[in-house]
């Protein structure tokens, strides 16, 4: 909550705002090329070995050495399907995505080695592991940015280095965890069992190839079909920036919520609360920073990036709306796959990403970013309500309708408050200001928020 926030705004803004939008364009667009394939190296690799060790810690190093193996050839291969896309659709630049994939590999093994030490109840460790890399980085690339030690101007293929050398020493320590606590031995290779884990994982693995080519895909297809591709993927980035940081709550809860449900797939009274305290958390607050960003856009954009920019200001006042249905699908897909649903909502969101790409092509070299930006809404939204129609019918599992009501009525008064102060020339902090509070305000009122109650359920379980 700390880290992240500081990364994205300290040091990936101001990277932006050193190397220009074309620049900074280029890189976000082949970043989301390398994220689109990203699943090719695991697979579901690193969620089947969390869940076996877990279960049994019998022959635990063996299944981690072939887990490593597997993902080491399943490394090989992201590599090729990589640069194959990238001649076929033209990209030039080889040695920025060389980069980015190697970013990817090696963090990857990280998340592997983190899932080990998870399934072994060693959470502080995780815990480190996790904000090491992002630590590393801030303090490696905001002493060149912020104090300048190095003569030479900063460019996107030294942004990329510095995160390679950051996500290279967090790797090493956390294979020094591993082999200390006798997690990981080196043992003749199983081709029983590599084949068993690739089988246990691909449903999970193709579920996560269409999230990622659903989420992803634009900004690369808007760098490579757009009239001015860097430039427009540069402006898009700016405003995705805001969104992913928004997102890390919804990221967090289902962290925690799908290993809670799978606990629990059978006690339907105990999901049905911990479902409603999801949904009086993140729902709410989804509403709160798309309506405060819709209304407040002009100023937000500014602060951000130190000028005024129509164009910029309009991606940002839209895409910022996309929080809402992403909570949802959060909480909704999340259930689906903990219970077992997984082929499920790996239909939808196979739906979901088709109209996407099929929308996106078609419509980013008319539109350029704005489209990707529409698309985006209509396609989440679109998987957001179907999450919530197959949790229902599927699992007879909903929220009752007067939470739904009481979440219009949140709505409703903080957007009057934003229509009012819109037009106010005082602070853009005293706006936030008073949008939180009326927002808390209401929540107390109508007895939404229940923060306490959610932490006491889960540790009582």
């Amino acid at each position: 909550m700390l880290v992240k926030p500081l990364w994205i705004f300290g040091i990936d803004r101001q990277v932006q705002l050193q190397v220009g939008q074309m620049e900074y364009g280029r890189y976000f667009a082949l970043l989301n090329l390398s994220f689109i394939f990203n699943i090719l190296l695991d697979m579901g690799i690193t969620g089947y070995s969390n869940r076996t060790i877990a279960l049994t810690h019998s022959s635990s190093s063996t299944l981690i050495y072939q887990a490593f193996i597997t993902k080491l050839l399943f490394s090989i291969l992201y590599l090729l399907i990589i640069f194959i896309v990238a001649v076929i659709s033209g990209v030039t630049d080889y040695t920025l995505l060389f980069f980015l994939t190697v970013i990817q590999i090696l963090s990857s093994f990280l998340l592997l080695g983190r899932g080990v030490l998870s399934a072994y109840q060693q959470f502080n460790k995780d815990a480190w592991l996790s904000i090491l890399d992002k630590t590393l980085l801030i303090v490696f690339a905001g002493s060149w940015l912020y104090f300048p030690f190095i003569k030479t101007k900063f460019t996107i293929y030294d942004f990329a280095l510095l995160q390679i050398v950051a996500t290279v020493i967090t790797v090493f320590v956390c294979f020094f965890f591993l082999r200390k606590n006798l997690l990981f031995d080196f043992t003749t290779i199983n081709k029983w069992q590599i084949k068993n884990i690739i089988k246990e994982s691909l449903p999970y693995a193709i579920t996560i190839l269409f999230m990622g080519i659903h989420s992803r895909a634009d900004g690369f297809l808007l760098e490579r079909l757009g009239a001015n591709g860097s430039y427009e993927a540069g402006m898009y980035a700016a405003a995705y920036r805001l969104l992913d940081a928004a997102n890390m709550i919804g990221f967090l809860f289902a962290s925690i919520l799908i290993s809670y449900w799978a606990k629990h797939t059978h006690n339907k009274p105990l999901i049905e609360r911990s479902l409603t305290f999801s949904h009086q958390l993140l729902i709410p607050s989804g509403i709160l920073i798309g309506s405060t960003v819709f209304f407040l856009y002009k100023p937000l954009y500014s602060l951000l990036y130190y000028n005024t920019n129509l164009y910029g200001e309009t991606i940002l006042k839209w895409n910022l709306l996309c929080i809402l249905p992403l909570f949802i699908i959060h909480i909704y897909g999340t259930l689906l796959t903990a219970t077992g649903k997984i082929k499920m909502l790996m239909r939808l969101v196979f739906l979901a990403a088709l109209v996407n790409i099929l929308a996106n092509f078609f419509l980013i070299p008319y539109y350029g970013a704005l489209a990707c930006v529409y698309i985006a809404l209509i396609t989440q939204t679109g998987l957001a309500v179907c999450t919530i129609i197959a949790c229902g019918r599927q699992l007879k599992i909903s929220v009752s309708v007067v939470l739904w009501i009481k979440y219009v009525l949140i709505a409703s008064f903080i957007i009057l408050l934003l229509l009012f102060i819109t037009n106010y020339t005082f602070s853009v902090w005293l706006k936030l200001v008073l949008v939180t509070a009326l927002w808390l305000l209401l929540g107390n009122i109508l007895n939404v928020f229940s923060f306490r109650s959610f932490l006491n359920l889960i540790r009582e379980n």
